[in-house]
């Protein structure tokens, strides 16, 4: 996870191009059960900047701990705001990163505002956000129905004509998963 952050920081930063300094914002849980991820991802940020930094790019990073609580929005958003931030990386709690979009993007319009960038959320929503709200919000991981795709294309074939049993762990997740393979067995 350190990697794909490095890289993503690192690609970003030298895509963009440059002004007087370019303020990449970070908003992370940097307490609590997500913490040592989150930490790890704190940290290849920081080694990017510095690489960046090295190299002559002027950058700067601006990170909040967003504690993955959606009643901090407000307050996280006004930090990244006051930093100058030009992109929010990191968020990984779905309501803290539509939270962040809607806010930093609440006087401008989609094509100038603050596009915020979530790591591990697999919402649904996330693209209804981006594509009919016009919120400049994207996700690093993939389609929540992604997984079920691939046994469909990959294992279902296997079967033929024998029945099978699709079981889930109870999970919400796995749940859905299941639901997402039923359904898109029965259209395939």
């Amino acid at each position: 996870m350190t990697r794909i952050f490095l890289l993503l920081v690192f690609c970003i930063a030298t895509c963009v191009p440059a002004v007087a300094t370019d303020v990449i914002g970070l908003s992370l849980p940097l307490d609590g059960r997500l913490s040592p991820v989150s930490k790890r991802i704190e940290f290849g940020a920081r080694l990017a900047v510095k690489h960046l930094r090295s190299s002559g790019r002027d950058i700067r990073l601006s990170a909040v701990n967003d504690q993955c609580d959606d009643t901090k929005i407000e307050r996280s958003a006004g930090r990244l705001e006051r930093a100058g931030v030009d992109i929010v990386i990191g968020s990984v709690c779905f309501k803290v990163a539509a939270g962040l979009a809607k806010a930093l993007n609440s006087q401008q319009g989609s094509a100038t505002g603050v596009p915020v960038i979530a790591i591990g959320t697999r919402n649904r929503q996330l693209g209804r956000l981006r594509d009919i709200d016009e919120l400049p919000l994207f996700s690093l991981s993939q389609d929540p129905a992604a997984e079920a795709r691939a046994v469909v294309e990959k294992i279902l074939p296997r079967f033929g004509d024998r029945p099978f049993a699709v079981l889930d762990d109870g999970s919400v997740y796995g749940r859905s998963l299941s639901d997402d393979l039923r359904l898109l067995g029965e259209q395939s």
